[in-house]
């Protein structure tokens, strides 16, 4: 006898392959931790950006420091080791004062240039001080920087400084590995708290009604899968209640039949 070889269409589909299923509570964790994550990105860009003024306001103190150290010289000179030793201390290699109705104080290791980045800390707003402090980040190697602002020895005072910003990169780099560490860990702490209380309040119950359904696609005539009365007035409760309902309707009917 010749072999049956009638083919279906079905037989002749490939093998589809079965693909990572992840459960709803697997998609909260992920949001939850998507949500924090992202909330971590909108706070750490301001604090970034005040880290870095912050920094600079600093090396404008202690500029000013330098400086007024000529007040103690004659003719407000001071040999080429002195104005090294302060410039070092200063962390600055220049720094111009230039007060109302005095003269100009100044102390330069390497002078001023056009090329180098500007920034005058007394006009920037928000949004410039968080851009500044991307592009720090972001560039590599070492840059002198011109920064202007005031100080709190001498408010009516404009003090002009430039330093090297690679130290400056290197501190914010330490600050935002440290806010990263510190928000990994929260975003983790948080993603399970909610996690387990989903868990608890959503996604068992779920799983109890989806189980339930199940059993009575399978077995609608068996009454021996009925559950107790939820005591829940939420809306799962009101689902579950309904279900029971449809459940002894449908098996009502069936004896009937």
């Amino acid at each position: 006898m010749a072999a049956d070889l009638t083919v279906t269409a079905e037989t002749l589909k490939p093998a589809r392959r079965r693909r990572a299923v992840f459960g709803l509570s697997w998609r909260i964790l992920g949001l939850v931790v998507v949500a924090v994550m992202t909330a971590e990105v909108l706070i750490f860009l301001p604090s970034i950006a005040r880290f870095r003024v912050v920094y600079l306001e600093q090396l404008i103190e202690s500029g000013t420091l330098a400086a007024l150290a000529l007040d103690a010289t004659p003719d407000n000179m001071v040999t080429e080791q002195v104005k090294r030793s302060l410039l070092d201390n200063a962390r600055v290699d220049a720094v111009v004062l230039v007060e109302p109705n005095k003269p100009k104080r100044a102390l330069m290791n390497i002078d001023p240039r056009p090329s180098m980045p500007g920034y005058n800390l007394k006009e920037q707003g928000f949004f410039s001080l968080i851009w500044d402090a991307l592009e720090a980040m972001a560039h590599d190697g070492q840059r002198y920087i011109r920064v202007g602002g005031e100080s709190m020895r001498l408010p009516k005072a404009m003090v002009w400084i430039v330093a090297d910003e690679w130290p400056m990169r290197i501190a914010m780099y330490g600050y935002a590995g440290r806010i990263l560490a510190l928000s990994i860990l929260i975003a983790l702490f948080t993603a399970a708290l909610l996690y387990l209380g989903l868990r608890w309040l959503v996604i068992l119950p779920l799983q109890d009604l989806s189980s339930a359904m199940t059993a009575f696609r399978h077995a609608p005539e068996e009454a021996g899968g009925e559950r107790a009365p939820t005591r829940r007035n939420d809306e799962i409760g009101v689902v579950d209640r309904e279900f029971q309902n449809l459940q002894r309707e449908l098996r009502a009917s069936l004896r009937q039949k």
